[in-house]
């Protein structure tokens, strides 16, 4: 279920799930480091940083909890200390919620 009229403008807890819209379709091209996606019905194209779009990548295998997310995108993020991929990750999963990929679901506790 998605937040009404919210995206992550207030903090995700650590269980709580990110997820693709199912609805939105987008169509995606990576160029080394970036990657602009295409949203078909609203007709945006939004040009992703090389984060942003390993977060995507990630969530097109299906719903993952905040937490989950976080330590997926250290890793791939090696050279970033703790607190600052924790604060990256609420800025992608930010962004791509209000851009319109990806919904804030309830806690998947």
């Amino acid at each position: 279920m998605r937040q009404s009229g919210t995206f992550c403008q207030v903090p995700i807890t650590a269980l709580q799930n990110c997820s693709l819209i199912p609805s939105v379709e987008i169509l995606k091209r990576s160029w080394g480091d970036q990657c602009v996606v295409y949203l078909t019905k609203s007709r945006q194209t939004h040009l992703l940083s090389a984060h942003s779009a390993h977060v995507l990548e990630f969530l097109e295998q299906g719903p993952v909890p905040f937490e989950e997310l976080r330590d997926r995108l250290q890793l791939f993020a090696g050279d970033v200390d703790g607190e600052d991929v924790a604060s990256l990750a609420h800025e992608i999963v930010d962004t791509l919620s209000r851009i319109g990929i990806i919904e804030i679901l309830e806690d998947a506790s």
